[in-house]
């Protein structure tokens, strides 16, 4: 049994189809931007060497790369404008002789009126020696209500500490 903590960084393509409210009623608006976070994550081992990868990525959804205030934010955990903040991704339990992992997790949950969908998706590969490990990850992030949705797409990389 061993659990190796990682750290790392993640680049993320952004696409953010977001409602306004406006003088003249709401306004939806398309978005893209490039977002980079620090990201950090876990490898669990157990004894019989079947491990889980667990990588985190913090506040998310709040980019200096477009004009508009909106996209500087995205949908919140409740639904409305707002950065998206931190995300944890999970694979699912991966047998000791295969080196790639995958994960998926999906969330359907309703807050003020509004439905929303949840859905984070990981697929990477476990690299390295007893005691310097490293993952190769891609995520990919949505957030989908009724009006608006926001997905992120990216790579992380990530070092034993």
């Amino acid at each position: 049994n061993r659990t190796a903590t990682l750290a790392g960084m993640a680049m993320f393509d952004v696409f953010a189809r977001l409602t306004t409210n406006s003088a003249i009623g709401q306004i939806h608006k398309n978005y893209h931007w490039t977002e980079g976070t620090g990201v950090t994550g876990t490898v669990n081992f157990a004894a019989d060497g079947k491990y889980t990868v667990s990588i985190t990525a913090e506040n998310l959804g709040k980019s200096t790369g477009c004009a508009d205030a909106a996209c500087e934010h995205g949908i919140n955990a409740v639904g409305t404008n707002g950065p998206i903040g931190t995300v944890t991704w999970n694979s699912s339990l991966t047998t000791a002789t295969v080196t790639s992992f995958n994960g998926l997790h999906v969330t359907p949950s309703s807050a003020g009126g509004v439905s929303m969908h949840t859905r984070k998706e990981m697929q990477g590969h476990l690299f390295g020696t007893a005691n310097d490990i490293e993952v190769g990850a891609n995520l990919r992030f949505l957030r989908e209500t009724n009006r608006q949705m926001i997905m992120m797409t990216g790579t992380a990389i990530l070092s034993e500490q």
